[in-house]
């Protein structure tokens, strides 16, 4: 996900970014915007966003599967909506829900983040992912400024960052300065400028499921979203 907060309007955007999106990878052609992370790292990654979408990123947050456990469950868990399909489907793993709002653990989050078995594929598992954060969010700003350092203390342990804890608790301190964030998210591509297709790269034997996305649309697209 790339993440913006303004300070000067108390706005967050939250695009996320399809994995299966086929751009151009510097040393290794064109590939899955994924594969960047596995071939040079969060490096690597950064660079090929920042290039495909004009944007000067210089600050990351890695966080594992363990993490997104263990930040949900420091929380005493949180409220996501779930549909009546993502119900049935998480019936056949044990879980006992009902559509609408739901409380859940750590594991049950995390199972909600990684879930693209249904419809909608990758695109509807990045709308699970960032329906998680924003109810982290909501969570996290009820329990009070207090509490929310010493959460951020506490998960420090499994993030990944260039940036200081400080930094982050700073901020943290601003949003509750201010009253709070308006959150907006959104995931790229957007709307109209992607096709599913296949592709071979380099040294593939076979041909690879991919997302076909205009970069140029989608650059500018970001670029307002972000920026207005």
């Amino acid at each position: 996900m790339v993440v913006s907060y303004n300070k000067k309007t108390s706005e967050v955007k939250i695009i996320s970014l399809l994995r299966d999106c086929y751009v151009p990878i510097e040393g290794h052609y064109s590939n899955k915007l994924g594969h960047a992370l596995a071939y040079g790292g969060i490096g690597l990654y950064i660079n090929t966003v920042n290039e495909i979408l004009d944007l000067d990123i210089q600050h990351y947050i890695v966080l594992n599967f363990e993490g997104v456990e263990k930040v949900v469950d420091q929380l005493g868990g949180v409220d996501v909506t779930l549909t009546q399909k993502e119900v049935d489907y998480y019936k056949r793993m044990g879980y006992k829900y009902t559509a609408g709002v739901n409380h859940l653990n750590g594991e049950q989050a995390l199972a909600h983040c990684r879930n693209r078995s249904l419809s909608g594929a990758d695109f509807e598992r990045t709308r699970r992912q960032r329906d998680v954060v924003e109810a982290i969010y909501k969570k996290a700003f009820s329990l009070g400024l207090t509490e929310c350092v010493n959460v951020a203390n506490t998960i420090s342990k499994y993030l990944k960052m260039n940036i200081p804890l400080s930094t982050c608790i700073g901020i943290i301190t601003d949003v509750f300065t201010v009253g709070g964030v308006e959150l907006d998210a959104a995931a790229m591509p957007f709307e109209g400028t992607w096709e599913y297709g296949y592709a071979k790269p380099p040294g593939y034997t076979g041909s690879m499921s991919v997302v076909k996305i205009d970069i140029r649309a989608n650059r500018q697209k970001v670029n307002e979203y972000i920026y207005g």
